[in-house]
């Protein structure tokens, strides 16, 4: 019996496609993940959306006549402030 809910619908159904269209490589990896430099995406945590150790592999082949410095920089790009938004008028009292 085939379930219906949002990882057949969805999640299984977008890997697949992007598997059999583009040849793209999906991890499922809810509640399975190892973290760390040597688990299965490389990140510390699941707080970690950009997946570095792919990044750094896809600058190198991309890029390969730059020095190993240039690798390490891309993630140290620097960092807008954050945006200050005006303080809230305080009500007046009736």
């Amino acid at each position: 019996m085939t379930y219906f809910n949002e990882d057949t619908l969805v999640q299984q159904t977008t890997a697949d496609y992007l598997r059999d269209k583009l040849g793209w490589e999906s991890v499922y990896a809810y509640n399975q993940e190892a973290y760390g430099h040597d688990g299965l995406l490389g990140r510390d945590s699941d707080r970690e959306v950009v997946l570095t150790r792919y990044v750094r592999q896809a600058f190198k082949k991309f890029n390969p006549d730059l020095p190993e410095t240039a690798n390490h920089l891309i993630f140290q790009t620097p960092t807008f402030p954050p945006i200050q938004f005006p303080q809230r008028a305080t009500p007046h009292a009736l």
